[in-house]
């Protein structure tokens, strides 16, 4: 018995915080209801941007079938957005438009565990994907950067077929992969689902520069959980969807929470509670560190159970749309920016 407190304690002391941030009131967020084919779960959401004021949604299955070669991504103008708020009628959904792509280079990833996984937009029109190909035989998954464009009238995209790349792996997590991109400049830059201390004693990750065409290594500071998407803030900056099941305790081995514990909460009461939260990452030339000063915003867990959430943009008016993907079901959603 005495020995067990004594390791009680060590934990308790070991995971203390000193964070700045103890009064941690959870948003709620305002339902953006889909209409019933669109917000189906078989598209398994994965990915948000914003380009040319209109909210793209990323399927990580836009096949239609095996052996079709069209699909689409979905898109609502910013305006369609605004004006469906005004109305508070929550339970009416939102008139969503289609963009047709050519699917004929991606049927390859057209299985179960693989998909599409982000999406960045740049003001040219030019679209960044990242690819994950999970392999039963490996026992984890391969990743992949495509690049494709919007036609003039922007309502398809053109893959380029010898564009695909495999990006180097960080890890080799079962069923994890690069779930994240953002562009700076001309690098794209693509973040590791699991990032945590006690994943590994390298901290790193990659960026592709488009006009070299090579990857390098950049720093990536560690961040307990999952990195599910990102958010470009600015030239510098970016938002993180940061998301904790208990369910995987094992798998990302999490360490001691450094933005999210209240004070002097214990280690053993810490990793048993899910987390739903977007955080804040800096970017410079050498590191991506987390951005301390900002107050990771925390979602309300729903009485359903944890919200799996896997696409994140941003909008300076507006604030911060958010999707999940089949848990507990699709949802859309958006946590305005605070006035």
């Amino acid at each position: 018995m005495r020995e067990i407190i004594f390791i009680l304690l060590v934990l308790f002391l070991g995971c203390s915080s000193n964070s700045k941030f103890e009064n941690y009131e959870p948003k709620d967020f305002r339902e953006i209801k889909l209409p019933e084919e669109i917000g189906n779960v078989k598209f398994e959401y994965s990915g948000l941007t914003i380009f040319e004021n209109n909210l793209i949604l990323l399927p990580q299955y836009p096949f239609s079938s095996e052996n079709d070669s069209i699909g689409y991504f979905f898109s609502i103008p910013l305006q369609r957005i605004r004006n469906y708020l005004k109305k508070n009628e929550y339970f009416i959904p939102i008139e969503v438009d289609s963009i047709k792509i050519n699917l004929l280079e991606l049927q390859q990833f057209n299985s179960s565990g693989s998909g599409l996984e982000a999406i960045e937009i740049d003001e040219k029109g030019n679209v960044y994907i990242s690819i994950e190909s999970y392999s039963f035989k490996k026992g984890f998954a391969d990743a992949y950067f495509f690049q494709g464009k919007f036609s003039a009238d922007r309502k398809s995209i053109k893959f380029d077929k010898n564009s695909i790349i495999q990006i180097p792996s960080v890890n080799h997590l079962p069923n994890l992969s690069y779930e994240s991109l953002v562009k700076y400049g001309n690098d794209i830059l693509f973040i590791y689902e699991a990032n945590g201390q006690n994943i590994s004693n390298n901290h790193k990750t990659y960026k592709w520069n488009l006009e070299q065409q090579k990857f390098s290594e950049i720093l990536f500071e560690p961040i307990e959980y999952r990195i599910t998407d990102v958010a470009k803030q600015s030239d510098s900056t970016f938002f993180a969807l940061n998301y904790f099941w208990p369910g995987e305790r094992e798998l990302l081995k999490p360490s001691c929470d450094s933005l999210g514990l209240l004070k002097n909460e214990s280690r053993v009461s810490c990793f048993q509670k899910s987390v739903e939260r977007i955080v804040k990452f800096i970017v410079t030339n050498e590191a991506i560190n987390i951005d301390y000063s900002f107050q990771p915003i925390n979602f309300r867990i729903s009485k359903e159970g944890s919200t799996n959430w896997e696409g994140l943009a941003y909008h300076k008016e507006l604030g911060y749309f958010v999707i999940s993907d089949t848990y507990p079901r699709t949802i859309l959603g958006i946590i305005p920016n605070n006035k």
